[in-house]
């Protein structure tokens, strides 16, 4: 039993529904654009760090490999000319051939020991008359 609101005062409110509900409609829209936006954005992060994990992965494990072949090599090398005649080189080459497959940083009494033993393969050489 309340009266009817005057004409004056329904006509001035009659929008006011759809405005508020496309206001609403509108700040939601917004809301949701920078929730997905900040989810996509993080996504492609992720990726990206998964990639770049999986490409260092793959060369860390490529020039494990490599430097471990790479040691091999050179032991086998070694192998090979421990047992490389001598008497077939002169000194000089010995030398160098030896001495290329140390470490950078050998000590001088295993130089002197190569060159010695090298001397020794030739100088045997010599006597035997294959020089």
């Amino acid at each position: 039993p309340h009266p009817p609101p005057p004409p004056l005062v329904s006509q001035s409110f009659d929008g006011d529904l759809f405005q508020g509900l496309q206001s609403v409609e509108s700040v939601l829209e917004v809301e949701e654009n920078v929730i997905f936006d900040l989810v996509h954005f993080e996504g492609r992060m992720l990726y990206g760090i998964f990639i770049a994990l999986v490409v260092v992965l793959f060369y860390y494990t490529v020039f494990r490999n490599t430097v471990k072949g790479s040691k091999e090599e050179i032991q086998r090398t070694l192998h090979f000319l421990e047992h490389m005649p001598v008497s077939v080189l002169d000194v000089q080459d010995a030398e160098v051939l030896r001495t290329f497959f140390l470490e950078r940083e050998y000590d001088l009494k295993n130089h002197q020991h190569i060159m010695a033993e090298a001397a020794a393969h030739q100088a045997a050489a010599i006597a035997m008359g294959l020089d």
